[in-house]
């Protein structure tokens, strides 16, 4: 069940890439980056409950992008509330499968909220501004609406229905018969796994600091069959794939001054989304006992940023450089160029992909394979 959801986070990826960036290639691009990155192939391939929070925190953003993006006052207060109920859904489906996904929830929080402040501002220039000595009509349910009806509807969204959600996923366990086997239960097991990972005092030979983890510095190794004959090997490593890995890292920076440049507010969805499922860690108190697969849930907005820069690469670099030269032709060439950028980078993605994939897999290769990747720290 983990490999088929995580087989659906690549048409996820492309549904997400479609509705950011429009169009096919660049959403096609999206699912492309997650079908070959190395963590998501490692670790929805074993009995490991990641694919699930990955795949149903995907599908809260795929939401939430149009509660951010698109005015509630042009949508309607019905339409508007589509989203909400289905981001928070997804958002309570994807706690219940793992905590990590807690930290969404401040993601989605801070996209709500900044939505209803930009909002503000358009209701402030428009009744500031009367056409023929009225209001638009849009103003007049306006106060009542964001600020009355959509908060109060959101704590049903947000906190009532993921609750419920979160309640039902210990049916299995409350259901059986005897008097421990209730409500308590439910409390008393959020007890004892907030006090196991607060208290936690232990080392591992594979933990790593949360600032490794974007640099793909420190893999996990999951799996080492010992049963080999000599100068055979058959190994299983849960790491990140360098090439979306550095740059992908690379774009997060690049984008932020591209994004303030062109005022695009799908950059500050992206980042949020980025930082919400990665900063979290740097405060997280867990006895330094922490591995790269903790930087799972953040991996599909690696890829957005990445994208995002791909997609300036391809669209937008031609014709800055053809209004730098003034000539149609330069943009031309400009174009031809990115094109083969572009491709070529999803090209190199898939032959690491295939270079590396004896150890993501636990394919029986010689010992001399491990040469050829022991400068990504693989041993």
């Amino acid at each position: 069940m983990g490999t088929i959801f995580g087989a659906l986070m690549i048409p996820a990826m492309y549904l997400l890439g479609k509705k950011v960036f429009h169009k096919r290639i660049f959403a096609f691009a999206s699912a492309f980056l997650m079908m070959f990155e190395f963590m998501h192939f490692a670790q929805t391939r074993i009995g490991t409950i990641d694919s699930y929070p990955g795949l149903f925190i995907i599908l809260t953003y795929f939401f939430m992008y149009d509660a951010f993006i698109k005015k509630s006052y042009k949508t309607g207060f019905k339409s508007s509330l589509k989203p909400l109920l289905l981001a928070g859904i997804f958002w309570g489906l994807a706690a219940a499968s793992k905590w990590t996904a807690l930290w969404t929830g401040f993601g989605l929080a801070t996209l709500f909220f900044v939505s209803m402040g930009l909002e503000m501002l358009d209701y402030k220039k428009a009744i500031s501004k009367k056409i023929k000595g009225k209001f638009p009509s849009w103003t007049r349910d306006f106060i009542k609406n964001k600020l009355v009806l959509t908060p109060l509807t959101c704590v049903i969204f947000f906190v009532v229905i993921p609750g419920i959600i979160y309640v039902s996923s210990y049916l299995p366990i409350i259901t059986l018969p005897g008097p421990s086997h209730n409500l308590e239960e439910v409390v008393r097991y959020q007890k004892n796994m907030y006090d196991y990972h607060a208290n936690l005092v232990a080392t591992h030979p594979y933990q790593s600091n949360p600032w490794e983890w974007s640099l793909g510095y420190k893999p996990l190794l999951e799996y080492r069959d010992t049963n080999q004959p000599a100068g055979k090997v058959s190994l299983m490593y849960t790491m990140g794939h360098p090439i979306i890995f550095w740059f992908g890292l690379l774009s997060i920076f690049a984008i932020s001054i591209i994004g303030i440049w062109k005022r695009d507010k799908r950059v500050f969805f992206i980042l949020i989304a980025y930082a919400f499922q990665y900063v979290p860690w740097f405060i997280t108190n867990r006895g330094g006992c922490m591995f790269i697969y903790h930087y799972f849930t953040a991996i599909p907005f690696l890829i957005m940023a990445l994208v995002y820069l791909l997609k300036f690469i391809h669209d937008d670099l031609p014709k800055i450089i053809g209004k730098a030269y003034m000539s149609k032709q330069s943009e031309e060439k400009a174009r031809l160029v990115t094109k083969c950028i572009f491709y070529s980078f999803l090209a190199i993605v898939a032959i690491f992909f295939v270079w590396f994939y004896p150890s993501l897999s636990g394919m029986v290769v010689d010992e001399s394979y491990l040469k050829s990747v022991k400068w990504f720290n693989v041993l």
